[in-house]
């Protein structure tokens, strides 16, 4: 008897919006993580951990000519060591950090701890999770060509829906986030299949190449002001979810 590997996807547009705690707990409880870190006020404390940065990383900033890339890169890369030292309890120097075939970061040596990091706008946002997570924030950009990205990442439902919608923009990158933070958490990279992936709300059914086994995913979409939309996906579909920020 053949038995048909299947993956299901869960997608939510999640109101009432979250409740972003204060102060910082690194239990994560086989919980889900999310953090949001302001680029201003993150910028000015990661300042005071710049021995933090690899040396490839300084010269890295050199590159970067806007100011605010510059900061979403450093406030990536130092609260990325914060925080998961404190979540696993370990020095910061026993960190060791690398990379999947397909680009996806990851904690060599630590294969029970997933984490993702994503930036934009006016925020650097982190998920943490003891299974595969994946996180994606995106500036609303209302010039931004978004006709002719989705004839070729959106099924024709969810280009309806974006264009039947009260706000277009907003729906478009709603759907964006969804499909990115998913491909995130997966580790597979781009995909050429993007309209095959349907993010709008209710379960779907995914293609096979993103298929690991019989596995069940689940996407949250949020708003939290009219500039910045973000979405988060782990594995599984039980797990509690809490939202800190700095």
């Amino acid at each position: 008897m053949n038995f048909r590997m299947k993956a299901e996807l869960y997608c939510k547009w999640k109101t009432p919006e979250p409740i972003w705690e204060k102060g910082p707990s690194f239990d994560l409880d086989n919980g889900v993580h999310v953090w949001r870190i302001g680029l201003d006020e993150g910028f000015d404390y990661a300042k005071g951990y710049s021995f933090l940065l690899e040396r490839e990383d300084v010269f890295k900033i050199g590159r970067f000519y806007n100011l605010a890339d510059q900061k979403r890169f450093v406030i990536s890369k130092v609260f990325r060591k914060i925080l998961i030292a404190n979540y696993l309890r370990e020095p910061l120097q026993n960190l060791k950090f690398g990379e999947t075939e397909m680009k996806k970061p990851i904690l060599l040596e630590q294969m029970d701890f997933h984490f993702n990091i994503s930036h934009s706008g006016n925020y650097v946002m982190f998920v943490f999770s003891s299974v595969a997570c994946g996180v994606d924030v995106e500036f609303i950009n209302p010039d931004f060509p978004s006709k002719s990205i989705m004839e070729f990442c959106y099924s024709q439902e969810e280009q309806d829906f974006v264009l039947d919608s009260p706000n277009p923009t907003y729906s478009f990158y709603r759907i964006w986030t969804a499909k990115e933070s998913l491909i995130k958490a997966i580790g597979t990279g781009l995909q050429d299949n993007l309209k095959e992936i349907c993010c709008l709300n209710g379960v779907w059914d995914l293609p096979m190449s993103l298929s690991r086994g019989n596995s069940f995913w689940t996407t949250m979409s949020f708003s939290d002001d009219e500039s910045h939309v973000w979405s988060v996906t782990f594995q599984d579909r039980s797990k509690k979810i809490r939202f800190f920020e700095t």
